[in-house]
């Protein structure tokens, strides 16, 4: 069973919240042309390689912090994911730009939805597979997806784009160590 950080009581409770927000649920979508890059924020992110992308029209999709911190060294995203249902995560909507997207799990914090619907910018909502609390899902009886393949961001976001049509997917900042060995046993 997938494991979160939040309680089955306030997941349950988030996506309740989540689904009353009426936000757009993502549903499949057609192939679509060109290719996406999603940033995670692993230190192996090479700005050049990102920046690169960006120039030949990629799409871009950062997780959680990785989209503050592109914006930050001049390579706004497209869109920013996030999975975790703590609220502390509202920070990573900080000081990004409206046009940035906001892919937003259903356990996320409702406090991270209010946020992101407040600021005006494109929200959508997905959600992650959880057998234990499906019923809230089901009884909202409009078609989803649910995203299958893990109980991570970076690995929840590979099946996201992909059920949004992109086939060619690039990553970066995936490899979840440190810089300079710090951290290695």
């Amino acid at each position: 069973p997938m494991v979160v950080n939040v309680s089955d009581e306030g997941l349950e409770a988030n996506i309740r919240a989540a689904i009353a927000t009426g936000v757009p649920v993502v549903v499949r979508q057609p192939v679509c042309e060109g290719e996406i890059l999603i940033v995670g924020g692993g230190p192996s992110t090479s700005l050049a390689e990102v920046w690169f992308g960006r120039q030949t029209g990629a799409y871009i999709m950062a997780i959680n912090g990785a989209a503050l911190w592109l914006h930050e060294h001049g390579i706004t995203p497209d869109a920013i994911m996030i999975l975790d249902g703590r609220p502390g995560n509202v920070r990573f909507l900080h000081g990004l730009p409206v046009t940035v997207d906001a892919y937003l799990a259903s356990q996320c914090d409702p406090d991270v939805f209010a946020r992101a619907i407040s600021q005006d910018r494109r929200v959508f909502m997905w959600h992650a597979a959880n057998t234990i609390l499906m019923p809230p899902i089901w009884a909202e009886r409009r078609p989803f997806a649910m995203m299958m393949g893990g109980s991570t961001s970076g690995l929840l976001a590979i099946p996201l784009v992909a059920t949004l049509g992109w086939r060619i997917i690039h990553l970066y900042g995936y490899d979840s160590s440190y810089a300079d060995g710090a951290g290695q046993p």
